[in-house]
């Protein structure tokens, strides 16, 4: 394999050619990235909800979450007809868009807001709507309500998100036990880290 140096050597500090270090005091090397604003963007004039969902799950497929968000916000303000499998659906779409974009306050306000009021999935086929498989909204969101809290350094309450979703999908034992730890890690607490690994 290729292996190609850092961007910044081992043990130097980024650049600061913005002078906002020098200027500000603030440590720019540990300093978290700031979130970029969330471009505005058009939707397609007269769309239903419906094809507004299906532009929401295209553009994040395709990775598009600025159009995603978009997409699925409108969805979320104006249902129109749609169930409330489909409307779950663009709520945690919203959120995982929002999460994408580094907009961890508003997709962990989403997400908290969908665990509550969504707790489980309709009928599925409802509306000639077939989904390739019953998904558990509720258990999604769940699962990026831990990666938002964790990104916001709220650890205990990631740690109490992932161990929710855990329960209902003890099967991702071995994906989840390491977030749970990484976060009792980031808690000081190494008797937990070793216990959760």
């Amino acid at each position: 394999p290729i292996v190609y140096p850092p961007p910044t050597p081992a043990g130097a500090a980024p650049d600061d050619s913005t002078g906002i270090g020098e200027a500000t005091g603030i440590d720019t090397a540990s300093a978290p990235p700031t979130p970029q604003p969330v471009a505005t963007v058009a939707l397609p004039d007269g769309a239903t909800p419906m094809e507004l969902l299906d532009l929401g799950r295209r553009s994040a497929a395709e990775g598009d979450h600025d159009l995603a968000a978009a997409a699925f916000g409108a969805v979320v303000n104006e249902p129109g007809d749609l169930d409330a499998a489909l409307v779950s659906e663009a709520h945690l779409g919203l959120a995982v868009a929002l999460l994408a974009n580094g907009q961890t306050d508003r997709a962990a306000l989403e997400l908290e807001a969908l665990v509550q009021t969504f707790p489980a999935v309709p009928d599925a086929g409802s509306k000639g709507v077939t989904l390739p498989a019953t998904v558990n909204i509720a258990d999604v969101a769940t699962f990026h309500l831990g990666q938002a809290r964790a990104t916001l350094g709220d650890h205990a309450g990631a740690i109490a998100a992932y161990e929710a979703y855990l329960a209902n999908n003890p099967d991702m034992a071995a994906y989840i036990q390491p977030l749970i730890a990484d976060s009792f890690e980031a808690l000081g607490d190494n008797d937990a880290v070793i216990a959760a690994l």
